[in-house]
């Protein structure tokens, strides 16, 4: 497929008004993915206390903080694949924020499990513009070599908000605790968790006007971009045509993510249960690990594949994971089987570094992708991997604990046998796809020599 050289993020960086300007557009984008995780922890934080409020079994807890969110999180971001790669991307990520916060608000109105459910539904559905967006953004801003740190960095955002939300979500929640349940006009009584969760939704209402900060792409660019979007039948034939590659991609990756979902999700369950902390001790001990470990993880994984892509490994950026999964899957059952407290956290230290993969996943595909899809097939990437992975985790670790070892109090057996058995399938997957990552950039490169050569020898004419 033909690359279009204006919009390709080996030219000049599409702002061209210096390193200044993208750090301060990456740092908004950061910010705001930080925001898309708050809801999502908050309600993993307070899973008990859902579960007791609204009389809901560990499986209908997994249904909404797994498939509620996940499901119409990928189905609406295939046609926002389509939107992101047609229009303006800044209004796009707006709408979005607006929608998810709002339902996020709603999550705390909930009476009863179909409330809650629908709710979800509404925050997958605002949530599903924010990724494909932001990736087609920096891909514009940034060259090939630097798309690993760069994403690294972007998708340490996650790590923020899931950090923060833990912290102050363990903070609101004993706040909350303490007043016990609160009378409001029209609304009328709400429980504490219900308080935590009607305010989840709050910073992204006040702050969605900052993605209209990021300054605009080059006009050349724009419509470059805009004039040769192509349809899904184009993004489908081009996965079809390199199939091992997308599928190893694809299936290596959300196998980490069913793996590493239901392993985020139950955790704070399982620290509740296993050790009998308090919902604020595991919100600021948890959120303070979370924070820290997964940020230096994004950015360190991401600057390992830049390193290795720019010495000449070519499938840098599937290769870290090839072996990282291994090792978090190590960390991960030592953690989920620790005998006490301060083993867990010293297990569980170098697998939030590992498990935040989510930077190099997107890298791979935006140096694969020709410009005018990305924004179409990282929302295809991003509806299977959320919607498999996101869906299948909770649940997971939900039906081994209810229904193999028949035992709530033994939900860390359930976290490291989903570990034992998708990190190692998942590093195979991965393993097999190599060869494909290398030969698709090999044949890039030498199309684009061959294109250069052509550019010069007209000229020369």
């Amino acid at each position: 497929m033909k690359r279009v050289a204006a919009s390709d993020s080996d030219a000049e960086p599409a702002l061209g008004k210096g390193r200044f300007l993208k750090a301060f557009s990456l740092g908004i984008l950061f910010f705001l993915y930080a925001f898309a995780y708050l809801d999502r922890q908050f309600l993993n934080l307070l899973i008990d206390p859902i579960r007791e409020g609204l009389h809901l079994s560990d499986l209908q807890i997994s249904i909404l903080t797994g498939f509620a969110f996940t499901v119409f999180y990928g189905v609406s971001g295939l046609p926002m694949g389509s939107v992101v790669d047609r229009y303006s991307r800044k209004g796009v990520i707006f709408g979005g924020l607006i929608v998810w916060s709002l339902c996020s608000c709603l999550c705390g109105l909930a009476r009863r499990f179909s409330d809650m459910l629908f709710a979800r539904f509404g925050v997958g559905a605002g949530e599903s513009v924010l990724l494909p967006a932001a990736y087609s953004l920096l891909a514009d801003l940034y060259p090939k070599e630097r798309m690993g740190a760069v994403l690294g960095i972007f998708t340490a955002g996650s790590s923020i908000g899931s950090g923060a939300s833990l912290i102050v979500g363990g903070l609101l929640f004993s706040w909350a605790s303490a007043n016990g349940v609160v009378n409001v006009p029209i609304i009328g009584a709400l429980h504490p968790w219900q308080q935590v969760l009607l305010l989840s939704g709050l910073p992204g209402l006040a702050t969605a006007w900052m993605v209209f900060l990021i300054p605009r792409t080059s006009h050349e660019i724009e419509r470059s971009r805009k004039a040769n979007a192509k349809g899904f039948a184009d993004a489908w034939a081009f996965m079809r045509k390199n199939k091992r590659f997308f599928g190893a991609h694809i299936g290596g990756f959300t196998l980490m993510n069913i793996a590493a979902v239901g392993y985020l999700v139950w955790s704070p369950t399982f620290l509740h249960r296993h050790f009998g902390l308090s919902l604020k001790d595991i919100g600021i001990s948890f959120g303070i690990f979370s924070t820290v470990f997964g940020i230096l993880g994004s950015i360190s994984s991401g600057a390992l594949a830049d390193l290795l892509y720019k010495r000449g490994a070519l499938d840098a950026h599937m290769r870290v994971y090839t072996w990282g999964s291994l090792v978090l899957a190590a960390c991960g059952i030592a953690a989920a089987l620790a005998p006490t407290y301060l083993i867990f956290f010293v297990a569980v230290t170098p697998a939030m570094m590992i498990k935040t993969f989510a930077g190099n996943a997107a890298g791979a595909l935006q140096i694969v992708a020709p410009p005018e899809l990305r924004g179409k097939i990282s929302a295809i990437y991003l509806a299977i991997f959320t919607i498999v992975g996101g869906g299948l985790g909770p649940l997971v670790i939900a039906t081994l604990t209810d229904h193999v070892f028949h035992d709530p109090a033994k939900v860390g057996h359930s976290m490291a046998l989903s570990y034992g058995v998708l990190l190692p399938l998942a590093s195979v997957v991965l393993w097999l796809g190599l060869p494909a990552m290398r030969s698709m950039q090999t044949a890039d490169r030498e199309a684009e020599h061959r294109a250069a050569g052509s550019r010069l020898e007209a000229l020369t004419l």
